[in-house]
């Protein structure tokens, strides 16, 4: 019991192993033997189970997802299993790149949010400095001095620094 009594290329090939025919479970697939030893009575009532297990093949992780099939014979009586399984490595590498995509492109637009909420009171408050230097005659000499001291250095120099901040 227990024996592979037949296999195809792919599953040689994904398992790079050979001649599997005749060979035991438990040392083709171990982690697939201890399912179905582990849930006889599960697989004996015709269920049919689904698994994913990452093993190393070669010095690599991969990842396989397979199905187990009970088998009956025209009695009912339970003749083996099918087992179909499928390399899913690359697609979990994928959805593991497409998540860490996600997660760049969130700190990205949380940058930009940032930047524009750094931006938004710097403009009105220059902008403000700006109007009343061009409109000179409306100040007093003593606050004249006083803009153009702020807008030449403190705002000016302030806005510049965080708008070039706010563009890198």
């Amino acid at each position: 019991q227990h024996i592979v009594t037949t296999s195809n290329q792919s599953a040689e090939r994904i398992l790079n192993q050979s001649a599997l025919h005749n060979r035991h479970l438990s040392n083709v697939l171990p982690e697939v033997y201890r399912q179905i030893v582990g849930l006889p009575s599960a697989l004996e009532q015709g269920q049919v189970l689904r698994l994913e297990l990452e093993m190393e093949i070669d010095d690599q992780n991969r990842v396989l997802e397979g199905l187990i099939s009970p088998m009956f014979d025209s009695a009912g009586l339970g003749r083996g299993h099918l087992l179909l399984f499928q390399d899913l490595t690359d697609l979990k590498q994928m959805e593991k790149q497409v998540r860490q995509q996600d997660r760049l492109a969130a700190v990205g637009q949380l940058a930009a949010c940032i930047a524009h909420e750094i931006r938004n009171p710097l403009a009105p408050i220059s902008g403000s400095n700006q109007l009343l230097v061009c409109a000179p005659e409306n100040l007093k000499d003593e606050d004249l001095k006083l803009t153009r001291i702020v807008q030449g250095g403190l705002i000016q120099n302030s806005h510049t620094r965080m708008i070039g901040i706010c563009d890198d």
